[in-house]
């Protein structure tokens, strides 16, 4: 295995951290996420249909 100064430099200094990110979190982005897809695409089609 090689190893690269870049490995051993990020390994003597990296901490580990708080993931705060829940699954409530998550449920809420993806809620958000549909409810921007969905608009673009009325957004397409009331586009679509008024050429």
């Amino acid at each position: 295995m090689v190893h690269t100064l870049v490995e051993d430099r990020y390994n003597a200094t990296a901490q580990p951290f708080q993931w705060k990110f829940t699954t409530s979190d998550l449920d809420d982005l993806l809620a958000r996420l549909d409810r921007n897809t969905l608009a673009e695409r009325q957004e397409e089609s009331s586009v679509a249909l008024a050429t």
